[in-house]
């Protein structure tokens, strides 16, 4: 008995330090309204079979929205695993299999290959990403940031929307 508490101690400890390590850099899970996820969706104006990421995808409701309404081919990156795992479980049950959902560190992927990308992170994640964009993104990427703007890409922002309140920026590269 002594050494299954000592291992649920143990897990449960894991859990937190990963979800605070996470929270720290990035940001934490703040899931988005789905009223808001339709309007964002709507906004960007996937067309069918685009790449569409969202990192920091968290519960995966954007990525299974953009897949299951606009066809897009959609990939969450998420580094909390638990996410992770309920994303993919709700897409299964939709059996959606053009949304994926992956645990990486997507400042170690290629963003070259998204067409649209979404997130909503903390300022100095953006930063770091803006950076990130310049260099891989493709002209005409579709990057749209909730409430933080990316620095340094002033010249790159198309318009600025606010939707009950909160403020998204949308960028094209």
């Amino acid at each position: 008995m002594a050494e299954l508490i000592l291992i649920l101690s143990v897990g449960v400890l894991g859990w937190i330090a990963y979800t605070i390590a996470g929270d720290l850099w990035a940001a934490p899970f703040v899931p988005t309204p789905l009223d808001e996820v339709e309007k964002i969706l709507e906004m960007m104006q996937i067309p069918k079979g685009k790449t569409f990421w969202d990192l920091g995808s968290g519960d995966g409701r954007l990525v299974i929205e953009a897949a299951r309404k606009y066809g897009a081919a959609a990939t969450g990156f998420e580094i909390h695993p638990g996410l992770v795992w309920w994303s993919r479980i709700r897409a299964a049950i939709l059996k959606l299999k053009n949304a994926k959902f992956v645990r990486r560190n997507f400042f170690r992927e290629d963003a070259g290959t998204a067409d649209y990308i979404y997130f909503y992170l903390y300022p100095r994640a953006g930063l770091k990403l803006g950076q990130k964009f310049e260099n891989e993104c493709r002209p005409g990427t579709v990057i749209v940031s909730k409430t933080f703007a990316i620095s340094g890409w002033e010249r790159k922002l198309v318009k600025t929307e606010e939707i009950d309140g909160r403020r998204y920026n949308f960028y094209k590269s």
